[in-house]
């Protein structure tokens, strides 16, 4: 399949160590139609202005159930919307969550932070670039 002009076969912000925090070509081959990946991507912004919070909260008040809930939720859509960065740091998070090891799960929430706030960023560039 031939990428679209628009996106970059290129994944975006990659270092040798990880992998991008948005692989779009991946993006392109599942999604089929770029406009739809990018409502998606719109639509995982406006749904997920809060999620750090609820995930931070939940391990805080040790409610494993919740904390895997949401950390599995990130998980599935990251994967989805090839996040491929995020998806990575929320496979991490998710295991330890799963198997109600809560304070594991806190243990890696700050990276996970760091990597949500730079994904989110990532996803504004991208979506602002036609503006």
């Amino acid at each position: 399949m031939t990428m679209p002009r628009s996106i970059s076969s290129t994944p975006i912000l990659k270092t040798a160590s990880e992998p991008p925090l948005i692989d779009l070509q991946t993006a392109i081959e599942v999604w089929q139609n770029e406009s739809e990946y990018e409502g998606a991507l719109q639509l995982f912004l406006d749904q997920n202005t809060d999620t750090l919070a609820r995930l931070s909260s939940s391990i805080i008040d040790k409610d494993q159930p919740l904390a895997h809930s949401v950390a599995h939720q990130l998980k599935r859509v990251s994967g989805n919307l090839s996040l491929s960065r995020r998806h990575e740091r929320q496979v991490k998070l998710d295991t330890p969550l799963r198997n109600t090891d809560i304070s594991h799960g806190a243990k890696l929430i700050h990276g996970l932070q760091d990597c949500l706030q730079q994904s989110t960023l990532e996803i504004k560039k991208y979506l602002e670039r036609k503006d």
